[in-house]
């Protein structure tokens, strides 16, 4: 009865620690514009122990209606420049339908090393 209780506490600490996690990808994603899913991945591998192509797969999942809520808010303030917004966007369309057919045959070493060179990327470009 004890050991059960002990799992729930912890089981009950976990969900509010990825919560409040969670909380921290959204404001970032919010105040970016972007970026939470990348945030987002590391969360479900360590703290859900989720697979790693799930965990990409969820990342896209999770952050879509954030992205959609940041939009619209952005949309409201005028902060488009909709030529931009809708030529960017046909790449972006062709790349996502692209790289969800090469994750589902991506090697996990080679996809870890690829997600870990493109964050380091983002990072360094972000300090410079």
């Amino acid at each position: 009865m004890i050991q059960k209780m002990s799992v729930n506490k912890t089981k009950k600490l976990k969900n509010a620690l990825v919560v409040s996690l969670g909380s921290i990808v959204g404001f970032i994603n919010g105040m970016l514009g972007g970026g939470g899913g990348s945030l987002v991945v590391p969360i479900y591998q360590s703290l859900l122990n989720m697979e790693q192509k799930k965990a990409h797969a969820n990342a896209i999942i999770t952050i879509l209606p954030l992205c959609i809520v940041s939009s619209i808010v952005y949309l409201l303030k005028g902060d488009y420049n909709y030529y931009n917004v809708g030529l960017i966007s046909v790449g972006v369309f062709l790349g996502g339908i692209l790289g969800t057919f090469i994750l589902k045959k991506a090697n996990n070493d080679v996809l870890t090393l690829s997600f870990y060179i493109i964050m380091f990327y983002a990072g360094i470009r972000s300090i410079l």
